[in-house]
């Protein structure tokens, strides 16, 4: 026997139930309960989005991870499917009463302008390492394209280059990073250290390392 959706008095016959309601009834009340906006911070200068303690080049699965932090939707999962710098589409997979509903929903996003920690380092002319590249200019040109390359590629930056007449010096602002690079190509630098400050006790080394090509 056919039941009616007491909201819309559709019948059982012409559209699935969920439980008591309807379908589309079903899913307007969900969308009812999911916010119309959402706030995402995005860096004035290198443009990445901040999602949780990282920040991230603007992809739609980047916005989905950014939207997640702070938009609740108990009981539904959902990405974004397209967007613009006003607003996105977002595509919700709900469990109701053991059933599942699909709907698109289109928020609006509020843009914060804030300046990351990298550019605000990258500013600063912040550093932890020094690469010190000397030897044949050929060697040393190729070395240093492929260095900019990991660098960049790896969400880091170079503060500062400095042409040197057999070569480059490179301030780089992780150290673990151009650590990983030369063991990657299985270069054998020379290493030193030098202080440079304090944090919570510890002290803070740069790292120089001296490559001949």
């Amino acid at each position: 026997m056919a039941i009616h959706c007491p909201i819309c008095n559709k019948s059982s016959d012409d559209i699935r139930f969920i439980g008591e309601f309807c379908e589309d009834c079903t899913i307007d009340r969900l969308k009812r309960k999911i916010p119309d906006s959402a706030e995402v911070y995005q860096c004035k200068s290198c443009e990445r989005i901040r999602v949780g303690m990282d920040n991230f080049q603007l992809t739609k699965s980047a916005l989905t991870a950014a939207i997640k932090t702070v938009l609740k939707a108990p009981d539904c999962d959902f990405k974004v499917v397209s967007y613009s710098k006003t607003d996105a589409v977002l595509r919700f997979k709900c469990t109701v009463e053991g059933s599942t509903v699909e709907f698109d929903k289109r928020i609006g996003l509020r843009i914060r302008k804030w300046m990351c920690r990298d550019c605000v380092r990258k500013v600063s002319g912040y550093y932890e390492a020094l690469v010190q590249l000397r030897g044949d200019t050929f060697l040393v040109e190729r070395m240093l394209k492929k260095m900019e390359s990991y660098i960049e590629r790896n969400n880091a930056f170079i503060s500062k280059k400095e042409r040197i007449n057999s070569g480059y010096d490179l301030y780089i602002s992780d150290k673990k990073l151009v650590s990983y690079f030369f063991s990657l190509y299985k270069l054998k630098p020379e290493r030193s250290y030098t202080l440079y400050g304090m944090k919570k006790g510890k002290k803070l080394y740069r790292h120089i390392y001296s490559l001949r090509l």
